[in-house]
């Protein structure tokens, strides 16, 4: 499950610096910064950023603090301090925090690799509420290649979910997650494991889409139980 997070190769861009980050921008950029994101940016995993700014703290309480000051900015459970320590390296080092909903165009060429791995040709992506789909090359995924816009949307023209049938793999984003969650077949997973091209963990039968919340944060369906293959 997921990809990496901040990151960055800074770009000069009409006299400005622009870093880009694995997901963080995406849709503050306009078309020419979102260009040059997918072709320069390049991504640091959530771990280094957690062993620069709060190693002591706890990993999952760190994610959450990324993700909150992400998609909703601040929650009364959230310590703000670790947001604001979070918030400064990211300032500091040039970085941006994660984008919510979707994709940003740095992790492009990296989804590319995962699927040309899974010997994938061509995929089907939808948009926000999957009521638009189109079918792209994996080509269209190369850093030489523009961001990925679909010509036709409910909301936003970045796509939500990749999906191929025939060799097993979906790949989706939620509204206000900062994570793929991704799913293969057995058959997929022999050829490529995600682990390989991203940052993540497998999820077991205690993992929900909002998988940096505690368990008890709200009452889950079904509940949560003893995880058993």
């Amino acid at each position: 499950m997921v990809e990496g997070v901040v990151a960055a190769e800074t770009t000069m861009v009409g006299g400005r610096r622009y870093v880009t980050a694995s997901c963080s921008g995406a849709d503050g950029f306009d078309e020419d910064h979102a260009v040059y994101a997918k072709q320069y940016g390049e991504t640091t995993p959530w771990s280094d950023v957690h062993k620069a700014v709060c190693p002591d703290v706890p990993f999952e309480m760190f994610a959450r603090c990324v993700w909150i000051s992400s998609s909703l900015g601040r929650r009364m459970d959230i310590p703000s301090d670790i947001q604001d320590a979070i918030e400064d390296y990211c300032v500091s080092e040039a970085l941006f925090l994660p984008q919510d909903d979707t994709p940003e165009p740095a992790n492009e060429p990296q989804i590319g690799h995962f699927l040309s791995a899974l010997r994938i040709t061509a995929v089907d992506v939808y948009d926000e509420f999957r009521d638009n789909v189109f079918r792209y090359d994996i080509e269209a995924f190369s850093r030489v290649r523009p961001k990925i816009r679909l010509p036709q949307a409910i909301t936003h023209d970045t796509y939500f979910c990749i999906h191929s049938k025939d060799m097993g793999l979906v790949m989706t984003w939620e509204f206000d997650g900062v994570a793929a969650l991704i799913g293969l077949t057995n058959d997929a997973l022999s050829h490529a494991r995600p682990e390989a091209y991203f940052e993540g963990f497998y999820a077991d039968a205690n993992t929900y889409s909002d998988w940096a919340n505690p368990l008890d944060f709200c009452p889950r369906k079904p509940p949560a139980k003893p995880f058993s293959k």
